[in-house]
């Protein structure tokens, strides 16, 4: 199995994983090697080290055959506007921050762009629109990200369901 980070063209990290080695085995958490692009990024995104990759195979039989996986982090969160201010009350005051105001325009963005190649037929990979299940974390901020940028995916309908995955949370910072 072989996975890619990217954001916004750039390759972040690779990961390559003989499937023997998965089978039967219950979490797995790898460390991806790190691109040479990332120091840029990590300075525009304050994060650090090389990316982890955590997954459970649950049913062998659903994974022997290709799929295509898009994964969409959260927008702006109010505890990443106050990281960036160096506002620790902010950052400590709640433990699931809602979306800031940038990032409730950079969720509007995304669903402008899913909707744009919805329309023109243009989109850089139509599967996007017509996903078989949807993996969203419960934190309010990932919801709200999920809620605003899916619009279109939700309106064509299909036979995606959405499930919330309380593993689907990023490590404590503090």
């Amino acid at each position: 199995i072989c996975f890619e980070l990217a954001h916004r063209g750039r390759i972040l990290g690779r990961l390559s994983i003989p499937m023997q080695e998965l089978l039967g085995k219950g979490l797995v958490t790898r460390t991806m090697a790190a691109a040479a692009s990332t120091d840029a990024l990590a300075s525009e995104t304050c994060q650090t080290g090389s990316p982890e990759i955590c997954f459970q195979i649950v049913d062998q039989q659903a994974v022997m055959h290709r799929r295509t996986v898009f994964f969409i982090r959260h927008a702006q969160s109010v505890w990443n506007e106050a990281q960036s201010k160096h506002n620790f009350y902010n950052m400590l005051k709640s433990r699931d921050h809602p979306l800031s105001v940038q990032g409730r325009t950079q969720a509007e963005a995304l669903r402008a762009r899913i909707q744009a190649g919805a329309v023109t037929g243009t989109s850089e990979d139509p599967s996007i629109l017509r996903p078989d299940v949807i993996y969203v974390s419960p934190l309010t901020r990932a919801l709200q990200t999920a809620v605003i940028a899916l619009q279109p995916v939700f309106k064509i309908g299909g036979k995606g369901e959405i499930v919330f995955m309380s593993a689907a949370r990023e490590k404590q910072n503090f």
